[in-house]
């Protein structure tokens, strides 16, 4: 990794209050569980192999980074909400006021 994008890294990290291993974590996992849903066997075996279920919300469009300022995000993780991402108040001050904020 360049100099540049571990600064990145950290600074990505400190910014959510995450270690920059679970950003890389959260990252990775979503990349792997996304690959699956898409129908990729060999992930998919992966998977299976390692007694990995898929993650409750891998199905959706909005599953991914989307999940980290999500007021429906524990909810989801157990699969208790089947609609989309909705914007925590929170995190509501983060977006351009063209970004539809809860569905």
């Amino acid at each position: 990794m360049s100099e540049e994008c571990a600064c990145l890294l950290k600074r990505y990290a400190a910014l959510w209050g995450m270690t920059q291993s679970e950003v890389l974590y959260e990252a990775t996992r979503s990349h792997i569980h996304k690959q699956a849903v898409a129908g990729c066997i060999a992930t998919q075996n992966l998977l299976d192999v390692h007694c990995i279920k898929l993650d409750n919300r891998s199905k959706k469009d909005c599953y991914g980074f989307a999940c980290r300022t999500c007021k429906f995000d524990k909810l989801c993780r157990v699969g208790l909400h089947e609609g989309s991402w909705g914007c925590d108040d929170r995190y509501k001050h983060l977006l351009p006021s063209n970004i539809e904020t809860s569905t």
